[in-house]
């Protein structure tokens, strides 16, 4: 399991060079922790047929994503 935290909003993170890395990895799950409702990652984990391995987690209000870590 790998873990991913950022903006996934836009592409500036490159998490659309770590989908299509997934792809050559056949046993690695992602978790992507980040604002999912305006991101175009979703779809593109769907459309190359990640949806089972590539886990999406959104925000919760209140929290910044150093709480997470601590």
């Amino acid at each position: 399991m790998a873990l991913f935290a950022g903006d996934i909003r836009t592409s500036r993170k490159n998490l659309d060079t770590i989908l299509y890395a997934l792809l050559q990895v056949p046993n690695i799950h992602l978790a992507v922790v980040g604002d999912v409702e305006t991101s175009p990652f979703p779809g593109l984990a769907t459309s190359l047929g990640l949806e089972k391995r590539v886990h999406f987690f959104g925000l919760s209000s209140g929290y910044g994503s150093n709480h997470a870590f601590r």
